[in-house]
């Protein structure tokens, strides 16, 4: 899966989970600029897990700030997935 792929397939979660219905981009934040409180932030991570099938470390998840980050961790969990 691309990075692209991730990033889309991540954008659909995030406006599943929130109010947030525009373009998503690696660079936005995902409290400032889209809006999520902590609750949908945990259903974003949870689908995210869920629909990638990777699992989301507590470590990397206060890592997570913006897009990119969480497309960063969802590739790496993808990475290290036995094919």
């Amino acid at each position: 899966m691309t990075r692209d792929e991730i990033r889309e397939k991540l954008a659909d979660i995030i406006r599943k989970e929130t109010a947030y219905r525009g373009d998503v981009t690696d660079e936005m934040r995902l409290i400032e600029d889209i809006g999520a409180d902590s609750l949908q932030l945990m259903a974003i991570v949870t689908s995210a897990e869920s629909s990638f099938k990777v699992t989301i470390s507590d470590e990397a998840l206060f890592e997570i700030q913006r897009v990119g980050d969480a497309v960063d961790v969802i590739e790496a969990g993808l990475a290290a997935s036995p094919a």
